[in-house]
């Protein structure tokens, strides 16, 4: 095959065009190979033979005619001279750069997208996997969550959030308050069940009547009550509170 050193971008241009015949690729080489700085080039078949080792003129002819009908990149002018041709006249072949480029760029996003099509039953196969995993993911970690918060309330000064016979604490500080909210069978109770608290710091200021079931200030004591000695005497009240639900 004779060498031309002006027919490299053809020669390119040509390596990234796929064809459905490795015959026809085999001509479109031969072509680009043999093309000048335009993409002309004047083989007859007995040269396209001899440059392709295809034995059958046929084969040629139809390799020749899908690279013009089918891909659109090759023109010839029947019988243009040449003068090296002992035996008839060639034909005069002219490969379109532009053409060879824009069917290159067209083949390669279509096999893009055949490849993104073909591998689209595996990515959904694994987004369906990974989201069949996620209950199982968040299972492990909800312990994991419930321990840090513990380790945070701890840290905090806070106590975590847990039920004391049916009495429902959450979070709050022993210091502070009780909660009111018991239950006993979905039923709200008295507050029977025996309350965390710590030592009574009204015990010499509030008195309780176990006639009318009331806390009162204690008579003993030679003054009135102060503000926050009236709100513990209501909170109690209003609870119902009992002196064996308040430690001593």
């Amino acid at each position: 095959m004779a060498k031309n050193n002006s027919s490299w971008k053809f020669v390119k241009a040509a390596s990234n065009i796929h064809t459905s015949k490795a015959s026809q690729k085999s001509v479109l080489t031969a072509l680009a190979s043999r093309a000048d700085r335009d993409g002309v080039s004047f083989p007859g078949y007995e040269r396209l033979m001899k440059d392709t080792s295809i034995g059958s003129r046929a084969t040629i002819i139809k390799a020749l005619d899908y690279l013009k009908n089918d891909l659109g990149i090759l023109t010839w002018v029947k019988g243009w001279g040449n003068r090296y041709t002992k035996k008839g006249v060639a034909n005069r072949y002219t490969l379109n750069y532009e053409n060879m480029l824009r069917v290159a760029e067209k083949q390669a996003h279509t096999e893009a997208l055949e490849s993104t099509v073909e591998s689209t039953p595996q990515i959904l196969e694994s987004t369906l996997g990974a989201l069949e995993s996620t209950p199982q993911a968040l299972e492990s970690t909800l312990p994991v969550l419930e321990s840090i918060k513990s380790d945070t309330l701890t840290s905090q000064g806070e106590r975590p959030s847990k039920n004391v016979s049916g009495i429902e604490r959450l979070g709050a500080r022993p210091e502070k308050h009780l909660l009111v909210k018991a239950e006993t069978n979905g039923v709200p109770s008295d507050l029977e069940s025996t309350l965390e608290s710590t030592p009574d710091e009204f015990s010499g200021a509030l008195a309780y009547d176990p006639k009318d079931r009331q806390w009162y200030a204690n008579p003993g004591m030679g003054r009135g009550l102060t503000d926050a000695e009236q709100v513990e005497r209501k909170r109690r009240n209003d609870l119902h509170m009992k002196p064996e639900l308040v430690a001593q």
